[in-house]
């Protein structure tokens, strides 16, 4: 599918980061002008000098190339922002962003080849999340990019603080989108209405609920994650292979600001949505941590996330070792050691697929 198929859409309030906030609104205006992408920006209108400027700013572009969807409304409420934002995309398909992610234009053009050739019904990027110093270099345009990507994989931590799968830049249709009904505006702050927005896309997508969907513990390693996060990170696995990732750029966060704290209220919405959910379908309730017999009959544990991610190596043909680093959930160097030997040495049973391809030390 073509670029010009395809619409960028961003939540843009400026009652938090304004000056910062306005300086990527200009950025990723420059960049889908320069690649001939449209852009969408939901917008609550507030009235401080940002805000003013934004309006200008954005009154000097091209209206065919961005536009602009406007709420009013005191609180910060991403889920609201993306909604009239989609409700203005007038082409086939629309990628979600945030105002703080970075994507090449190579990537962008990859997804939509995929996407043409129905390789998923939707697609899930990686993200990794920069510390200070690599936002600044990321400026530098892709060559800083796939230089940031080989130094995290060389298990460095100069210039990426973590990586998050799931995240929240989705390719899908419009009419998809729509279908879902968009995001869900109760949700208000930070956080959990983007894993909402994806159970509800994997559930019409043929998600299984189980149980484990109501574990939610975050992790630094999302190879060694449960719950629900494991459940939508799988969706990710192959472009984390294949390397290709979109970048956060560094902000300073104040957690004790009411957009952060409304976390806690939020989470406590989706755990409600987590339970409607299993209780209008039948279960096939299974474990947090899924559980799988070698061949001496003896039990064998391991996050969900591991057999998927071992299948996707061997199909590939890629050397296990290149992916230390997705285990590295900030433990102490020699336990990591012995959790990743555990795991890489785990019988072809437990997997489903030959494991040739691990080197052996």
């Amino acid at each position: 599918m073509s670029i010009n198929e395809l619409t960028i859409v961003f939540p843009v309030d400026f009652g938090r980061r304004g000056a910062d906030l306005l300086a990527r609104v200009k950025a990723h205006a420059e960049f889908a002008m320069q690649h001939g992408i449209r852009l969408v920006f939901g917008y609550n209108q507030r009235l401080s000098k940002i805000d003013f400027e934004f309006q200008r700013y954005v009154e000097s572009l091209s209206k065919e190339s961005v536009q602009v969807g406007i709420v009013k409304t005191e609180e910060v409420n991403l889920a609201k922002l993306r909604n009239v934002a989609v409700d203005k995309v007038q082409t086939t398909l629309v990628l979600l962003l945030d105002l703080d992610i970075v994507i090449s234009i190579e990537l962008v053009r990859t997804v939509l080849y995929q996407f043409g050739k129905r390789e998923a019904l939707f697609v899930m990027l990686p993200c990794l999340y920069l510390t200070e110093k690599g936002s600044k270099i990321i400026a530098n345009g892709d060559v800083a990019g796939e230089y940031i990507v080989k130094d995290f994989f060389a298990r460095s931590r100069r210039y990426v603080q973590h990586l998050a799968m799931p995240s929240s830049v989705i390719l899908l249709e419009k009419k998809e989108y729509v279908m879902l009904n968009g995001f869900d505006e109760s949700y208000h702050g930070h956080g959990y209405e983007d894993f909402d927005f994806m159970l509800r896309l994997f559930s019409k997508n043929g998600l299984n609920p189980t149980q484990s969907l109501m574990f939610d513990e975050p992790y630094k390693a999302p190879l060694l994650s449960r719950g629900f996060r494991a459940v939508f990170a799988e969706q990710c696995i192959d472009h984390v292979i294949n390397k290709a990732f979109v970048f956060h750029l560094y902000h300073k966060k104040a957690h004790d600001d009411l957009y952060y704290r409304k976390r806690i209220d939020n989470a406590k919405i989706f755990k409600q949505k987590v339970q409607q959910l299993l209780q209008n379908d039948s279960l096939s309730v299974t474990p947090l941590g899924c559980e799988q017999q070698n061949e001496t009959g003896s039990v064998v544990e391991y996050p969900s996330l591991i057999p998927a991610f071992y299948r996707k190596i061997a199909l590939a043909g890629r050397d296990v070792n290149d992916y230390f680093v997705l285990f590295d959930a900030g433990l102490k160097k020699g336990f990591k050691k012995r959790l990743f030997e555990k795991y890489r040495n785990l019988k072809i049973e437990i997997f489903g697929v030959k494991n040739d391809f691990v080197k052996k030390n």
